[in-house]
């Protein structure tokens, strides 16, 4: 895949990285980054960024001020799975904090004793990567609580740094006003979460994107070297969501690395507002990010739809009700399903036509030279229970948003189009 950043000249220009060694992300991101030149560490506090942005410092407890919800159960679970996948992909250890989050207050003020100024602000050198390293592996690895002092000086004492000294330091106006500065002066460029990385304005977030930066496809395995006729992948989607319109547009080819035909992949329609009523989740999740996180995303879609070589736009009608084209949908098997839903996907996300509407729905059936009953038996209450039901099985399966792919065999899922290079991998084990 192209980076999502400019491409760098020779020599290869500073990428910024902002992070807080609360997040097992930005953990994962910063045992990559270490020993590589170019990156400058910004340390930030999270805590504060996401307050500031109208979402709660703790999404795993409380609402946030701006009314998001915490996350669902399943969705905790799923994303501390996420985070060990990772980690056994890069090859570092990782055990989940049994009192996750900690506050990080304490220890991002430490490492900002150590930081240097520049005109974009503070900055932890290389001679002192090994510090922030170590308090991660204090908090990722060991389970402390580095917001207790003491707890603290130890870590940074047996990091080779002046524990006490750094802790003494964090309680000064100086260096709180210093962190306070640089996590306000991140979230003025656009950054709403760690880890993300900026290189000339332009931003890369989350610690998978890290490849993208660099060039590299690390993530992806090589293609399969035989066929699996006795694998297949279960593809949940709502037409609703723009991601599940990425991943749409590259399940078939992830399928067909790992080793699967087309006909073992099934495409499993579902109710996605349904679903998160049921689940307790805010029906349009897009709404209850802060805007720089809204902008980043829309921003995202486009790259992707690019890379794609796919028609993308926003629409001037979001949300939609896809109820009625979901019902078609799940009225199709097999390949008539799947081009069905791809062409239903194109005209609401790339031609902005309103799929809510029976007249464009019955355009697109005619055109595919689908059956024209199709409509009318969507309107039936057989088909209402169906998708009733397959929304059901979707929450059962411990589906939380679109797109989700699930392998049968093993349970397993995957969450986001952004996690197709793990569905890659687990379908060849």
């Amino acid at each position: 895949m192209a980076s999502l950043l400019p491409s760098p000249p020779d020599p290869v220009p500073e990428t910024d990285v902002y992070f807080d060694v609360v997040c097992p992300f930005a953990y994962l991101a910063m045992t990559q980054v270490v020993g590589r030149e170019g990156f400058r560490w910004r340390p930030i506090l999270l805590g504060g960024l996401l307050k500031d942005g109208g979402t709660s410092p703790n999404p795993w407890g409380q609402p946030s001020p701006g009314g998001a919800l915490p996350l669902s159960p399943d969705k905790r679970a799923y994303i501390q799975k996420d985070a060990e996948r990772h980690a056994a992909l890069y090859g570092v250890p990782l055990r989940w904090h049994p009192d996750h989050p900690v506050r990080s207050l304490l220890p991002m003020r430490a490492l900002v004793a150590l930081c240097e100024h520049d005109d974009d602000g503070i900055w932890l050198p290389p001679q002192h990567h090994h510090v922030a390293l170590a308090l991660y592996r204090a908090y990722w690895i060991e389970n402390q609580n580095l917001s207790v002092p003491e707890t603290l000086t130890a870590a940074l004492d047996a990091a080779g740094v002046p524990g006490a000294t750094l802790v003494a330091a964090a309680a000064t106006d100086a260096i709180k006003a210093a962190l306070t500065s640089a996590t306000a002066a991140a979230a003025e460029r656009g950054v709403f979460g760690v880890p993300t990385f900026e290189r000339g304005g332009a931003l890369a977030f989350g610690q998978d994107r890290l490849w993208d930066v660099l060039g590299e496809g690390r993530l992806w395995p090589a293609p399969a070297p035989s066929s699996r006729p006795d694998a297949t992948l279960d593809f949940w989607y709502d037409f609703a969501s723009p991601f599940a319109y990425m991943g749409a547009l590259r399940v078939q080819a992830t399928a067909q690395r790992a080793g699967l035909t087309d006909d073992q992949v099934r495409w499993r329609p579902m109710l996605l507002g349904a679903l998160f009523k049921a689940i307790g989740q805010a029906n349009v999740p897009l709404e209850t990010f802060s805007p720089a996180k809204q902008r980043y995303f829309r921003s995202e879609l486009e790259r992707l739809a690019a890379d794609a070589r796919a028609p993308y736009r926003w629409p001037s009608r979001f949300p939609m009700r896809t109820t009625t084209a979901l019902r078609i949908a799940l009225l199709l098997d097999g390949a008539d399903r799947r081009r069905y839903s791809l062409r239903v996907f194109e005209a609401y996300w790339g031609e902005d036509r309103d799929i809510s509407d029976e007249a464009v729905l019955g355009e697109l059936v005619q055109a595919l030279a689908l059956p024209e009953s199709l409509l009318e038996r969507a309107r039936s209450d057989e088909s209402r229970q169906t998708l009733v039901a397959e929304t059901s099985a979707a929450q059962a399966a411990g589906v939380f948003g679109a797109p989700t792919f699930v392998i049968p065999a093993t349970g397993e899922r995957f969450w986001g189009q952004d996690r197709l290079h793990l569905v890659c991998r687990a379908l060849y084990s």
